[in-house]
């Protein structure tokens, strides 16, 4: 890159002067700063050389004083500052929730002192917003499934089912890898398309999609030839040959504008439009991508060069991971300008493009890599390409399930930097293969319906032999980490990496709730981790939902919802607990009694379980489905209740009330495997015992 470039995480690089205003500055305003003002800014000045929680202490003080006047232009212009200072103070302590919390509190107020006082802070907005996407400091934790509830299909040109194509650069010996895609480099006015038809016509075939990459070699100079007319008859012949392939087309129009020299939205933006106008009725088969680079001008947005809806099919992105950008001994500053080095975290740099496209258009990686030598410095860097590596194709296809593809720039050239070519590194080549073989969402044929990933709390899904479950965290906050798994206090596995995966086997997961957690350590002696609660129930689904906090307090509302089963109305107590509705376990027995999915409930007194054993007859006790005059809100109590199903023990999240067991009702119908359905607009939950349980 020897374009302009802007740095995505420049908010890291602020830089503050001693913080010690003078309150003369805001005398013209009318606001009469209080006495002790004086002090505490002198405070927070002598503060600078001591330690950092002396001077955030000191800091904090003046802010919690100003605090308690009502917002003017004079108090904001003395929290403004303080609340960035204390973002970055916190940000040194790794402290990253207080961080979060005060870079937030100066972009509120920033946002206020340009729209109400007439500041010019837009640099300063900027750096805020940017801080405020890259510090995203949750670990994240996801579950791979195929369960299309969650899944969004945008019904775009060539977005064919669930997962992810994966390929290279075309070769003519293109025989060793098991891609879905392929790229082919076109100069525009200076290479017809069909020069490369030794490339291409080895891969005409509908399980693999072709992108052309039709690059602007003078770049806003070919788009003047564009709009001039001067390259309609090249554009029409080229968009003939493109009509005639037999295979999935994406046409890349001009890619990485955002990082041209001197660069211009509007004209590329009409440049654009006119190819893809001729290519809608030239050639209908062919998909159009609009394709930015990573970093770009800090003079324009992503958005700015955006044609429109109509004229885009996929958006693409050129996304390289490498550890140095021009040589050995750069400043951090400009690692972090050029997004290298500890700053090149795939999932991070992607945010916003995410953010401006997700939804709207499918996301694809159009060109990548981690270069494994560095040329200028005569520098091996396999280890830092194969961790960049896992990261590109591991973690940000699982975080953002809005990425449907991945092209490896699979090439050496004599102008870049680094080498990429993965046969030149067997240790990359093999991370590669690994990568896109054993993770479950890459498709060999483009027509494959694989999957994706989802948030692990969001998951519910059939599960064949093993479930698949992945963790990713931010790389700049925590370049270390190492990850463990337990099931029912079970240690399954421990990595140090990131992303991580592990596989749980199915035959792990008891037929009943389970417990699931996932701890991260971050090293001295910093530890987070993510509780949830897996249930697996008839037919091997297995929901996987955030854990409740055992013996904490709830609010539990009397249920209002109607109740048919089999087509009969029921009258229950139950109550609505997070959403969730609970009821009792015998008046569950006692309403399918007579059903062909009816169970026995007893006692053993031995092992002092509640047992439960399906198709068997129930046989009440008098206590079954009566429903108190006045039902009331209560809290119940969390309890981790034990049960037996068919002499199996298992362990259920259950609430206690009033002296009775409340489960949730879907808890239930997993286990006993019966139909439920529920009726928003009616506020009616029908229950079918001739049916099996859906988790949809």
């Amino acid at each position: 890159m020897n374009k302009k470039a802007i740095s995505w995480v420049l908010m890291f690089c602020m830089i503050f002067s001693s913080m010690g205003f003078s309150l003369q500055s805001f005398a013209a305003g009318g606001f009469k700063h209080p006495a002790k003002a004086f002090k505490l800014f002198e405070a927070q000045k002598l503060a600078e050389k001591k330690s950092v929680n002396d001077y955030i202490s000191a800091v904090k003080a003046v802010v919690d004083l100003y605090e308690q006047f009502s917002i003017c232009k004079d108090v904001s212009s003395v929290l403004a500052p303080r609340y960035k200072v204390l973002a970055i103070k916190y940000m040194d302590k790794k402290d990253f929730k207080n961080a979060y919390f005060y870079m937030k509190k100066h972009r509120d107020i920033t946002i206020k002192r340009m729209k109400d006082y007439g500041f010019s802070e837009e640099d300063n907005l900027i750096d805020a917003n940017r801080f405020l996407k890259v510090l995203d400091y949750e670990p994240k934790v996801f579950a791979y499934t195929k369960n299309r509830k969650h899944f969004f299909d945008l019904g775009t040109v060539y977005e064919q089912g669930m997962g992810v194509f994966f390929g290279r650069p075309s070769t003519v010996d293109d025989t060793v890898y098991k891609d879905s895609a392929t790229l082919v480099y076109v100069e525009f006015g200076k290479n017809d398309i069909s020069e490369f038809s030794y490339l291409i016509d080895q891969k005409q075939n509908k399980s693999k999609v072709l992108q052309i990459a039709w690059n602007f070699p003078d770049e806003m100079k070919t788009c003047g030839k564009i709009v001039s007319g001067a390259t309609d008859k090249y554009i029409v012949n080229n968009l003939n040959y493109l009509k005639t392939l037999g295979m999935p087309v994406i046409l890349r129009i001009g890619a990485e504008q955002n990082a041209w020299t001197n660069t211009n939205p509007d004209l590329y933006k009409k440049a654009y439009i006119k190819i893809a106008d001729s290519a809608r009725k030239i050639a209908p088969n062919v998909a159009l991508a609009f394709s930015v680079n990573y970093i770009g001008s800090r003079d324009y947005d992503y958005l700015d060069f955006y044609p429109g809806d109509e004229y885009v099919d996929w958006v693409g992105v050129s996304l390289y991971l490498n550890k140095y950008f021009k040589s050995l001994n750069e400043s951090d500053q400009d690692m972090m300008t050029y997004g290298v080095g500890k700053y090149a975290d795939p999932v991070v740099l992607m945010k916003p493009i995410v953010d401006a496209f997700g939804g709207k258009k499918p996301i694809y990686i159009a060109e990548s890599g981690s270069g494994y030598w560095f040329k200028n410095g005569q520098k091996d860097v396999t280890s830092y390409s194969l961790n960049r590596t896992n990261q590109l194709f591991g973690a940000l296809p699982m975080v953002y399930p809005e990425i449907r593809g991945i092209i490896h720039f699979d090439t050496d050239v004599s102008t870049s930097k680094y080498r990429y070519k993965l046969s030149g590194n067997k240790s990359v080549e093999a991370k590669y293969n690994y990568l896109t073989e054993f993770l479950p969402i890459y498709k060999k044929s483009l027509t494959d319906d694989t999957g994706y990933s989802e948030k692990i709390e969001k998951f519910s899904d059939r599960v064949g032999d093993e479930l698949f479950i992945g963790t990713y965290v931010n790389s700049i906050l925590y370049p270390s980490v190492t990850v463990k798994y337990y099931l029912n206090d079970k240690l399954l596995g421990s990595v140090s990496d990131n992303p991580t995966f592990i596989k749980v086997k199915k035959g792990d997961i008891l037929l009943a709730e389970n417990k699931f957690k996932v701890v991260f350590d971050f090293g001295n002696g910093v530890l987070m981790q993510k509780q949830y609660s897996m249930f697996r129930g008839s037919g091997d689904v297995v929901t996987i939902r955030n854990k409740k906090t055992l013996g904490s307090k709830v609010t539990a509302l009397p249920s209002r919802q109607r109740v048919i089963i089999d087509g009969k109305p029921v009258s229950f107590e139950a109550y609505n607990i997070g959403g969730n509705n609970f009821f009792k376990l015998r008046d569950l027995a006692s309403a399918l009694m007579k059903s062909n999915k009816k169970f026995g409930v007893s006692w053993n007194d031995k092992t002092r379980l509640v047992g439960l054993t399906r198709e068997s007859d129930y046989l009440p006790n008098g206590s079954e489905l009566k429903i108190p005059a006045n039902m009331k809100v209560e809290n119940p109590i969390a309890n981790s209740a034990k049960l037996e199903i068919d002499g199996v023990g298992i362990e259920v999240l259950m609430y206690n009330i009033k002296g009775n067991n409340f489960i949730k009702l879907r808890n239930m119908g997993q286990l006993i495997d019966f139909g439920i359905d529920y009726n928003s607009q009616k506020k009616l939950i029908e229950i079918d015992t001739n049916d099996n349980y859906d988790p949809e």
